[in-house]
């Protein structure tokens, strides 16, 4: 299990986004303390990121 350790930028970002979609991207990124085993998240190939949640 991980850590999710917010960015005091991306806390920024967050707090600027209707309040109504917040708990839903809050929620979301939480799934990624099971990561891999995470649901939707999705492996890329040539990009630089290595994986996305898609939600």
């Amino acid at each position: 299990m991980y850590d999710i350790n917010w960015q005091k930028r991306a806390r920024k970002q967050l707090s600027k986004i209707d309040q109504s979609h917040q708990g839903d991207i809050v929620d979301a990124v939480d799934t990624l303390q099971d990561f891999p085993n995470a649901k939707n998240v999705i492996r890329l190939v040539n990009h630089d990121c290595e994986y996305r949640l898609k939600e």
